[in-house]
């Protein structure tokens, strides 16, 4: 999309700011923008989306209009968390066969601010504050992820979401021993 990492290359957002397009991630900042574009990187996709406009006479496919936000709009009545388990979400880090590990997490609220995968190549739980689950992933009865924070949402499922799974899946696994 054109966009230059944030911090790097004439880019004049601070990579600090922990926006998504930062070029280097700093979990321990305690900033919480990684799901986020910064206004740099909002201008880069606008510039591109015009230059498009211009070379391709208004049939830029980037370039949404009006009459068309009705076919994407179904798509964002579902947050991505609701559409993805923390299993998939890990697999779109770590790669197939990667899947969510609590790392001794007695419950999966944390999983909002830090995820932890097993990642198969190395067989090990890997992860932290700079992966964490998308907004809409279940932390808890009637709660869900929201900006690196599990709140509760009426409209949130009810159980204990994803770490119910895993210990179903884990018991089942000893039983087999």
């Amino acid at each position: 999309m054109g966009a230059n990492h944030d911090g790097d290359n004439g880019n004049n957002c601070r990579y600090e700011d922990q926006f998504l397009m930062a070029w280097k991630n700093d979990p321990g900042s305690g900033v919480n923008n990684l799901h986020t574009f910064s206004p740099c990187s909002i201008n880069y996709f606008d510039d591109t989306v015009q230059r498009l406009d211009t070379a391709m006479k208004d049939k830029n496919c980037l370039k949404v209009s009006a009459r068309d936000n009705g076919e994407f709009a179904e798509h964002l009545k579902t947050l991505p968390g609701q559409k993805f388990s923390v299993d998939q979400q890990c697999q779109f880090v770590f790669g197939p066969g990667s899947y969510f590990c609590s790392a001794g997490e007695e419950s999966d609220e944390k999983v909002c601010e830090e995820m932890f995968c097993k990642n198969l190549d190395e067989g090990q739980c890997k992860g932290g504050k700079m992966y964490r689950a998308y907004d809409g992933t279940p932390c808890g009865n009637k709660r869900w992820c929201m900006g690196g924070k599990c709140v509760a949402d009426s409209n949130a499922p009810t159980g204990r979401g994803q770490f119910v799974k895993f210990l179903k899946i884990l018991k089942m696994v000893i039983l087999e021993l």
